[in-house]
């Protein structure tokens, strides 16, 4: 287990799939970051010495501080006051996902089954 702004990641699979169990960090952002640092597809936490595990993390926690990337707590934090502000100034966007319905325009009548379901419960 490696430990990535007190998150605890498994070290058996690949660094960049490891990155992504990040709440804000998609597979986009990991392979920007590796491809950044030169790291093979293939290498998992466990495949490197301590010291380059070391130096991965401390990289990888400078890049999220550089390009100001929100994650967890912050990013969930943003998200909430985000809908909240959209519900506070009765937006149409806030009316749809306080009532739990799709907000974007998609149809309702044949979609949407997920979010309806959600709704009677």
């Amino acid at each position: 287990m490696v430990q990535i702004f007190d998150i605890q990641i498994s070290s058996n699979i690949p660094i960049r799939q490891s990155f992504t169990k990040i709440y804000g960090i998609g597979t986009t952002k990991s392979n920007i970051f590796c491809d950044w640092l030169g790291l093979p597809p293939s290498w998992t936490f466990n495949d490197v010495s301590l010291y380059k595990r070391q130096f991965i993390i401390k990289a990888f926690e400078k890049f999220i501080i550089d390009y100001n990337i929100l994650i967890e707590e912050k990013l969930r934090v943003q998200n909430n006051t985000d809908s909240q502000r959209l519900r506070l100034i009765s937006s149409y966007r806030g009316i749809r996902n306080s009532q739990g319905l799709p907000v974007r325009g998609q149809k309702t009548k044949s979609n949407a089954r997920t979010q309806r379901k959600r709704r009677r419960i």
